[in-house]
């Protein structure tokens, strides 16, 4: 997958990651089942934010950096933790935030928040729950006829769509280094060295 059709498919919440094979999770120290528990507990927490919006892309954008870290490198028990707390969403929202309020405005912002409050929305993040939850065990993608035509829906709502707009307008090059970014604070805040960078096979 091109690197800025998934960061644009990214910003408008319908991710899928699996599509672009990467290799589950692994670390080097804990059986599978833990890590399951683990990345089931991250995707279904909230981010502690006041913003709705927000709240949601934090969730989102640490799905695609998690993946991101776990291919590169070899992963100590501690440091997969560390990178599915929460601790880490200041560093997303330093980023995260100046970016979508250049994108979106307050009404933008008012409409967001409704729609994350409303059924609907209840129903979407159920949804994205859970494919964020494979995304980052390595599952395939499964979701249904239905769910694929709802998050087609959701996805057309101007919130989303002004975003997927201006995603679509970086190149590779700013998305990659916009990416790159994220994942280099993340790096460094659960002490991940270069040594553990995983060799080609």
């Amino acid at each position: 997958m091109k690197l800025t059709t998934l960061f644009s498919t990214l910003m408008v919440g319908a991710i899928m990651l699996t599509a672009c094979d990467k290799p589950a999770p692994t670390t080097s120290e804990a059986p599978q089942t833990t890590q399951q528990s683990q990345v089931q507990t991250q995707a279904q927490t909230p981010t502690p934010n006041t913003n709705a919006y927000l709240d949601y892309q934090v969730k989102a954008m640490r799905t695609l950096v998690v993946r991101i870290i776990f291919e590169d490198y070899e992963l100590t028990q501690t440091q997969m933790t560390c990178l599915l707390d929460k601790d880490g969403t200041a560093n997303y929202l330093l980023v995260l935030e100046p970016y979508f309020k250049k994108i979106l405005s307050e009404e933008d912002f008012k409409e967001a928040d409704e729609f994350f409050a409303s059924q609907t929305g209840q129903k979407f993040n159920a949804t994205i729950d859970a494919l964020f939850e494979k995304a980052l065990k390595g599952e395939p993608n499964t979701e249904t006829d239905e769910e694929k035509a709802f998050l087609a829906e959701v996805a057309a709502k101007p919130f989303f769509k002004k975003a997927e707009t201006y995603a679509n307008q970086m190149s590779e090059e700013e998305a990659l280094a916009f990416l790159q970014g994220m994942t280099d604070k993340e790096v460094v805040r659960c002490g991940i060295e270069s040594t553990q960078t995983k060799q080609p096979s």
